[in-house]
């Protein structure tokens, strides 16, 4: 359940060990969290999620900094969640560049912020009850469409 990570660069030695996390809990599975997923506030440059037999773990990647400001040199623009084309465009052969997002809280257009988080929709869940009645009607209003075409002679089948 070792995980070592290490800088690389282009003169000898080229590798150069930073850093390991020890676990003695084997992993099962590894997944990065995207770059929009990352705490820019804090200098966090990669989240390893470790999947274990029984839980998932957080790896925090994070360069120390002193200075609490947005560290650009860390946080190169990165791929936003918008696609660049539609699915008709990237079928008809499209091979545009995605479409680029700020890490910079106060340039992002990512819901981080309170003003931002107003306009995010929240979703609200229907009853048992509420569905179940809305399945009748529809269920109702089929029958009656498929009387209509039997009466009009036309197959339903």
């Amino acid at each position: 359940g070792n995980v070592r990570y290490y800088e690389i660069v282009n003169e000898t030695p080229y590798v150069h060990p930073i850093s390991e996390m020890r676990s003695s809990v084997s992993a099962k599975g590894m997944a990065w969290v995207p770059k929009r997923g990352l705490n820019v506030a804090s200098c966090e440059i990669a989240r390893l999620l470790k999947l274990t037999t029984n839980s998932v773990e957080p790896l925090s990647f994070v360069v120390p900094r002193k200075s609490e400001s947005f560290q650009e040199d860390l946080y190169p623009d990165t791929a936003s969640s918008e696609p660049a084309h539609s699915s008709d465009e990237w079928l008809a052969g499209s091979d545009k560049a995605p479409k680029l997002l700020s890490l910079n809280p106060h340039e992002s257009k990512l819901a981080t912020t309170p003003s931002n988080r107003a306009s995010v929709k929240s979703v609200s869940f229907k009853t048992v009850a509420a569905l179940q009645t809305e399945l009748n009607d529809a269920n109702a209003r089929i029958k009656e469409l498929e009387e209509r075409l039997a009466a009009a002679g036309l197959s339903t089948a």
